[in-house]
């Protein structure tokens, strides 16, 4: 007996989106285990392009996306604020509270984000209150766009959605739609840290995260979510480092970008501005430490900047080092840029990134995730923690405070420097027995995300279309 292939709307709202679940096996999965339609605002030309194993029995389409009303956004926005003011004061963490919409001063958001706030103060004081003021934002969306949706998903009779983005708020009216037409809405948790950070913004009938971890930190921020629409499936994005094909021969990659294939390298993966505005200054520093050693075994410097950071900050450093670093930005597609949220990176960018974590000895960053794609080769992560220079705006004391942190306690899976007068004296020390620092680098991957990591778009795909 033939089983009918159920009908998946796919809606990739950000560039993440894209490659992790377009570029990754979660689209080979769902091409075959489902009709599948995707909804982008790229062009269907880019996609049919760059998608590996596209197939014309994918359709692709372009959809409207509806501005959020402004009372709708006025109601959100108080109830984020309330949830960051009740979960700050719950667990005795003020950061917390950093995760807040900013605005440039005496603008008419900043004013509007200040009454928000003077609401999401008051309805902090009882959880009941804050999720009446999120039915009441979703309810003030309206009727006309919502059956906009209706007749849309009415026409293509689908089974079930998948969204690869939880913050993306203007999807409401979309899942409010599907709501009234019982179709099933999945939404995926897009990273390690977005939980604490009151964004969950569309109502979803499941959401898939990485791990029990996850899991546990949806029970307790949205203890509202029924236990069993929480599944855990692991993410796509860990998946494209066991395909051994993508490595190159290291002086074949030495050679494309003009590397000495006998010095070892290190990766310094850069923040968005506003998350390390210091960065340039801990590169300097580093570079600085390195001049000290001896030349014939000083490593060399991959400078890999982040996505979003399109600006000059770090130019300086390759005219005051032109030896001792090289840049190697992320490879973004640059035609047409996606109009909902965030910058997209090329395909090819992927065995970019799978050359330089396979290739260079240890990454350095402050708190990010690439310290997991380190550990997908069993290389270590030096995680960044002194004040470069001193500042109020921001400070590296708060960084590690940051509750997603809380999943480093009682092991030992990064290095972390504490000194810019440590840096080669640390590197020395790691590049002769590097197994002997991070030792639990594996263990926290574990804890982070679900093993084995190569089964994760296999799991998104059944849970989508059981």
């Amino acid at each position: 007996m033939k089983i009918e292939k159920k009908n998946v709307l796919l809606i990739v709202p950000d560039g993440v989106g894209v490659k992790n679940y377009l570029y990754s096996n979660v689209f080979k999965e769902l091409r075959n285990s489902s009709n599948l339609e995707i909804w982008s605002n790229l062009s269907s030309d880019y996609l049919k392009e760059n998608i590996p194993n596209y197939s014309n029995t994918v359709r692709i389409q372009n959809f409207t996306i509806f501005d959020q009303p402004i009372l709708s956004r006025f109601f959100w926005e108080a109830s984020c604020w309330a949830r960051l003011v009740y979960f700050s004061k719950k667990l005795s963490n003020p950061t917390l509270l950093f995760n807040r919409t900013r605005s440039k001063k005496y603008s008419f958001l900043s004013f509007f984000l200040f009454l928000s706030r003077l609401l999401g103060y008051i309805i902090s004081l009882n959880y009941v209150f804050i999720l009446w003021t999120e039915k009441l934002s979703r309810f003030l969306w309206g009727g006309k766009m919502i059956s906009f949706y209706i007749n849309i998903l009415k026409k293509n009779k689908y089974d079930s959605i998948l969204i690869t983005h939880q913050r993306i708020v203007n999807l409401n009216p979309l899942c409010l739609a599907a709501e009234k037409l019982n179709i099933k809405v999945f939404s995926v948790i897009f990273s390690w840290d977005n939980i604490p950070k009151a964004k969950l913004s569309i109502k979803a009938d499941y959401f898939l995260v990485w791990s029990d971890l996850m899991k546990k930190e949806l029970n307790f921020f949205y203890p509202e979510i029924d236990n069993e629409k929480i599944l855990i499936t692991g993410t796509p994005q860990f998946e494209f480092y066991l395909e051994p094909e993508r490595v190159l021969d290291r002086e074949e990659f030495a050679k494309i970008y003009d590397l000495d294939a006998n010095k070892k390298w290190i990766c310094f993966s850069g923040d968005d501005h506003y998350t390390s505005p210091y960065d340039p200054l801990y590169v300097q520093d580093l570079l600085e430490s390195l001049m000290s050693v001896d030349a014939n075994s000083r490593p060399h410097i991959i400078l890999r900047k982040a996505p979003s950071d399109l600006s000059d900050r770090y130019d300086f450093l390759k005219e005051n080092f032109p030896d001792l670093i090289t840049f190697i930005n992320p490879i973004l597609y640059t035609k047409n840029k996606l109009n909902w949220d965030g910058i997209l990176t090329s395909y090819k960018d992927i065995d970019l990134l799978v050359n330089i974590s396979f290739h260079c000895e240890l990454v350095v960053n402050i708190g990010s995730t690439m310290a997991l794609d380190f550990a997908t080769f069993n290389k270590p992560c030096i995680f960044i923690n002194y004040n470069t220079i001193v500042s109020s705006a921001w400070t590296i004391d708060t960084i590690y405070k940051f509750h997603h942190f809380n999943s480093l306690r009682d092991l030992s899976p990064v290095v972390f420097i504490d000194s810019k007068n440590n840096w080669s004296e640390l590197i020395l020390k790691i590049f002769e027995n590097p197994l002997e620092f991070a030792p639990d680098k594996l263990t926290w991957f574990e804890r982070i995300v679900l093993h084995p990591i190569d089964e994760a778009s296999r799991n998104i795909s059944s849970a989508i279309t059981s």
